[in-house]
């Protein structure tokens, strides 16, 4: 999560956790606004009411700040220092390249790479989907895919592998129809 973000989430998630005090403060004595409030408290279910949106809005709110504390930093591109100057690597680059590994070297068709990128680690988490035609070693194939995925990341970019998953199907459960026109 880029840090414009996070900071845009804990601003509204604090803005909305103030509002919820507010809130409750409206329809639950507090002293001091007790005489602001009175008019509106004749009825008592509005006041449970009232109660009961106060703690769903601060539920909601401390979900947003817990997201926007705690989601690893991804970005669309990694930077290296050389010798030679700076090096970029961008994440649809790291997906081809995984990508036409795994379709080259293995059975299978129909692959399909997401890749994300930790910006602070620098470390890659992959995730590689395809198509085997021959389902009798579809385990031994998954294997070998993740080895080959971790290798090309770690050797040919530079990047280690910090999770790799690999999801094999059946070419047979390919929905996709060829369209004649």
């Amino acid at each position: 999560m880029r840090m414009g973000t996070k900071v845009f989430l804990i601003i509204v998630a604090l803005l909305g956790l103030i509002q919820t005090v507010w809130f409750a403060a409206l329809v639950y004595p507090i002293p001091n606004f007790t005489r602001y409030i009175l008019p509106f408290r004749e009825v008592a279910i509005i006041g449970y009411i009232g109660l009961g949106f106060a703690i769903l809005s601060a539920l909601v709110f401390l979900g947003i700040l817990l997201i926007a504390i705690f989601r690893r930093r991804t970005t669309n591109k990694l930077s290296f220092q050389t010798n030679k100057g700076q090096l970029n690597i961008d994440k649809q680059a790291v997906a081809k390249t995984i990508k036409h590994t795994v379709a080259t070297e293995y059975p299978v068709r129909d692959v399909d790479v997401n890749v994300q990128l930790a910006k602070n680690k620098q470390a890659a988490i992959s995730e590689v989907t395809a198509y085997v035609t021959d389902p009798n070693d579809m385990v031994d194939t998954s294997a070998a895919i993740k080895k080959s995925v971790q290798r090309q990341l770690k050797e040919a970019l530079g990047i280690p592998a910090k999770k790799v998953t690999v999801n094999l199907h059946l070419a047979s459960e390919n929905k996709r129809v060829a369209r004649v026109i």
